[in-house]
């Protein structure tokens, strides 16, 4: 037993050391575009085009089916995180005041988050939307887009002192599981409702569904290029 708890402190004590060293690195120019980063609606022209990729790529009778089943997805990632699994654990923030490490956290514009922090709901819910439309859209080179948005925005909640890495570590899992449920259910809703298997995968030309397929490289590029210039000037 006294082992087990040796294991468990130890563990705990990495987490806070890799939580501090990625604090640690804060420079003017990094937290804000961190604090960019870590934005919701910061990322609504990413958002918007992956909306305009599905619609490029799904028929239109399937579409509104695969749209509802991806809201209950975030909906469910993130709700399961923050009004279920968050009051059970009660884990408080790093920047909580009321936490031992606090004093050693770098604040960022005074933002300390709500109370607890296991696990990151930012990060279950940017996985989630990840795993979703990597299931949907099979292709390596959106999969690694999605997936380094995903991290990114993980990444920043540490940066920001908000989260430990086992708060984002879980809550990515949590979101993994739920993109892949939300995929296969939205999947078998299609196909209970147009079980056709003559209908058109989507209504784009292949010259209009390839720019759609573009379009979050783009969106997700120029969005950081953004980030970077409020940044410096």
């Amino acid at each position: 037993m006294n082992d087990h708890w040796w294991m468990f402190d130890r563990l705990l004590n990495i987490d806070e050391s890799i939580l501090l060293t990625i604090n640690g690195l804060h420079t003017s120019v990094l937290d804000s575009v961190m604090w960019y980063i870590s934005g919701k609606l910061t990322w609504i022209p990413f958002y918007v085009s992956l909306l305009i990729c599905l619609i490029c790529n799904i028929s239109i009778k399937r579409l509104l089916i695969y749209i509802v089943a991806l809201v209950l997805c975030i909906y469910f990632a993130d709700q399961i995180c923050a009004s279920v699994i968050r009051p059970i654990v009660g884990r408080l923030r790093p920047s909580n005041i009321d936490n031992y490490i606090s004093p050693m956290i770098h604040l960022v514009n005074g933002y300390r988050g709500g109370s607890y922090s296991f696990p990151s709901c930012h990060a279950a819910n940017t996985f989630a939307l990840a795993a979703y439309m990597s299931c949907i859209l099979k292709r390596s080179y959106q999969t690694w887009l999605f997936f380094i948005w995903a991290a990114l925005v993980s990444c920043s909640r540490i940066y920001l002192g908000v989260h430990y890495p086992s708060d984002i570590l879980v809550g990515a899992m949590f979101g993994l599981f739920s993109g892949g449920l939300f995929y296969w259910l939205g999947t078998m809703s299609g196909k209970a409702i147009y079980p056709s298997p003559g209908m058109p995968v989507t209504i784009a030309r292949p010259d209009v569904t390839r720019m759609g397929n573009m379009l979050p490289a783009v969106a997700f590029g120029g969005t950081l290029v953004v980030f970077l210039i409020l940044a410096l000037f």
